[in-house]
């Protein structure tokens, strides 16, 4: 096993600088935190997924499940429902069940997790699934033969949404010029394995909401497969046997803030350590942000990552866009002689995350 502190390098997971990336639209890095070795003789698969603690990956050069041990990488059971070339497994929590999805067929075959047998099947809308996910009591597939993604009924097998995602713009031009392969359906969104059939990898963020384009990360390795196990996000490494199956933290990249430390007082931007009890800080609002969707009890200011007292609604700066004025406790915010810059950070109700910083000077310091 191959651990990583969750400060540790975010290797070879730098920004893509997408093309026609939606407004606001977070963009992604990863944080590796971990990784296990893939069972003997498999060389990519196209199933990672979890029953609880339970880890499972299925190897499409021996079309064998596997349980194992997610610190470890031991093997603690091995399974062959009979169903071929795997290209897609999912753990559905409902039922204890395995669904697997074979190649270049349209039937999903429900496998007993502890015996390998199959012990049902569900016939879906589209043909040679190419990655599965249950989320919510609905599977979720990729079909890279038609770049399209489906949420389908588990009961019936049938297409609840689907939703075309070959016409997204990616760093080699569009989506169906590649590859769609793994997908992982956790926090109320769709994260896509999409590829260039080559090892240049995207991983394309979906509202579950409405489907609609939120961001897009560059990992730098090819995928198969990805899953989710209630903290991270899993991929595995296409012919990388040895830390094949590494574990992410998925990372947005802050929105942009214009944050104003004492708006409208003079002298501007000058804290006094004697006189200055509290200290009022601005989110300035713009005609592309709103200020008043942050959520004000996810705010943090200063290196103490302090918490505001009080906030309110004001168009201080008299531009027709309403900003947020939040106070802190000046004593709470960490900031001593010496310091000229302070941070201020949150997320919207929407959960975009935000930052903002601004300078200002200390008085009296010796």
């Amino acid at each position: 096993m191959n651990d990583k502190s969750t400060l540790g390098v975010v290797c070879a997971c730098v920004l893509l600088a997408a093309f026609a990336m939606p407004a606001q639209a977070n963009l992604l890095t990863f944080t590796e935190v971990g990784s296990i070795d893939k069972p003997p003789g498999e060389v990519y698969g196209r199933g990672i997924t979890f029953l609880g603690s339970r880890m499972f990956y299925s190897g499409s050069d021996s079309s064998n499940i596997y349980e194992l041990d997610p610190v470890t990488g031991a093997i603690l059971s091995t399974i062959n429902p009979g169903v071929g070339f795997i290209t897609g497994l999912a753990a559905n929590p409902d039922d204890g069940l395995l669904y697997a999805g074979s190649c270049c067929g349209s039937t999903i075959e429900k496998v007993d997790p502890l015996t390998g047998s199959v012990i049902g099947s569900l016939t879906v809308g589209a043909e040679n699934m190419q990655g599965l996910s249950i989320s919510g009591g609905k599977l979720y597939a990729s079909n890279n033969n038609n770049f399209t993604i489906y949420e389908i009924d588990l009961i019936t097998g049938d297409t609840l949404r689907s939703l075309y995602v070959g016409d997204i713009q990616t760093d080699w031009g569009f989506v169906n010029g590649g590859n769609i392969q793994g997908i992982a359906v956790f926090d109320n969104t769709i994260f896509l394995n999409v590829d260039n059939a080559g090892f240049l990898l995207e991983l394309h963020e979906f509202s579950l909401n409405d489907f609609s384009h939120l961001g897009v990360g560059y990992y730098g390795q090819r995928a198969a497969g990805s899953g989710y196990d209630g903290e991270f996000l899993w991929l595995d490494i296409e012919e990388q046997t040895t830390n094949g199956l590494i574990k992410l933290a998925v990372n947005p990249v802050p929105i942009p803030a214009v944050i104003d430390i004492k708006p409208r007082k003079k002298p501007e931007d000058v804290i006094s350590l004697k006189k200055d009890k509290n200290l009022k800080v601005a989110i300035v609002g713009e005609e592309s942000f709103d200020a008043l969707q942050v959520d004000p009890a996810t705010v943090k200011f200063g290196s103490n990552e302090a918490s505001p007292v009080r906030f309110k609604g004001q168009d201080y700066n008299r531009d027709g866009f309403p900003d947020m004025i939040l106070t802190f406790k000046l004593s709470e915010t960490g900031i001593s002689c010496g310091d000229t810059e302070a941070t201020l950070t949150g997320e919207t109700y929407g959960e975009e995350v935000i930052e903002g910083s601004d300078n200002f000077t200390v008085e009296p310091c010796p």
